[in-house]
């Protein structure tokens, strides 16, 4: 894992675009798993037909060439898991591990040659578009806490700190993490003005780059304008390694059809990702919900072609 570590941080100080997977929930519901509150994509965890198709899902994101799975471990923490328990007699430990073991298998079973690391997820404890559902603070550090301990013992690559639309969940994941020594990187969710979804501006980001170190600080699950805003925000106050991997879902579209119709094109996303890695300089590329397997792959294409 260390190796994987050292070339991935490499690629990153050098600006060599690493690339992410796409969106979950959307692959899933084209196959046939409807994703919903409370669960969410955890709910792909509670039959034998979710979990095949979340291996399909993390397959096809590895033939299409991504450099980084991500696990489906987003709302498999322990506040999260309370609300849909139900009687079910599900941990998060257990979540987490098994979501981990099948991003790993997928990557096992489909490798195309090339060093392909596997991130466990967190997101808010609250939800992520609803700041104002943020929990208090001592459930905040309990539960953050609980995440770094379930991903670093079922042995992911790294951490992907994402939709975050908090400074405070930030800096409180972001002090375990750096704390166990996990390498992890940073991902806000922003409003129409660029700042993160809550209102918060990027004034502690100096700050939190030097005392946690994390390997990237990206914008994702928001929109193309949305994600230009915040990375000019961003581009301005740090040269530190920047990454997009924006939300491009049609939320008016049947996500369930296998055609479904797309509010972004991969042309328009390759597009789009070419214009910010040549204006922002971005180490990480990649799509969030609505962005699937033909997204990330011309996004492959980019990079094989040295396009970007």
């Amino acid at each position: 894992m260390e190796d994987k570590i050292i070339n991935l941080k490499k690629k990153l100080l050098a600006s060599i675009p690493v690339l992410m997977d796409g969106g979950t929930a959307t692959e899933l519901e084209r196959c046939g798993i409807h994703v919903c509150e409370p669960e969410w994509t955890a709910v792909a965890m509670l039959t034998e037909q979710g979990k095949d198709a979340l291996l399909k899902v993390h397959c096809d994101y590895v033939e299409a060439g991504a450099d980084i799975i991500t696990a489906n471990t987003f709302n498999a923490n322990p506040y999260a898991v309370m609300s849909f328990n139900n009687g079910r007699g599900l941990d998060s430990a257990g979540l987490v591990r098994e979501s981990i073991d099948i991003a790993k298998k997928a990557v096992a079973m489909c490798w195309q040659g090339r060093s392909v690391l596997v991130a466990g997820s967190i997101g808010p404890v609250g939800d992520a578009y609803i700041p104002d559902s943020r929990p208090d603070k001592r459930i905040l550090r309990e539960d953050h806490a609980a995440m770094v301990e379930h991903i670093a013992a079922a042995g992911a690559d790294l951490i992907l700190v994402e939709t975050m639309n908090n400074w405070l969940e930030i800096e409180i994941v972001s002090e375990y993490c750096h704390s166990r020594r996990i390498p992890f990187m940073v991902s806000v969710v922003c409003g129409e003005d660029g700042l993160l979804l809550n209102g918060d501006n990027y004034t502690k980001l100096t700050d939190l780059i030097d005392r946690f170190n994390p390997l990237a600080i990206c914008v994702n699950c928001s929109s193309l304008h949305i994600t230009k805003l915040a990375l000019d925000r961003l581009s301005l106050i740090t040269d530190f390694p920047l990454g997009a991997y924006p939300n491009i879902e049609d939320r008016l579209s049947d996500r369930s059809a296998s055609d479904p119709k797309l509010a972004v094109t991969s042309y328009q996303l390759s597009e789009f990702i070419k214009e910010s890695v040549n204006k922002f300089n971005l180490s990480i590329i990649g799509g969030c919900c609505g962005s699937t397997p033909e997204h990330i792959q011309a996004l492959r294409k980019l990079i094989d072609e040295n396009v970007i």
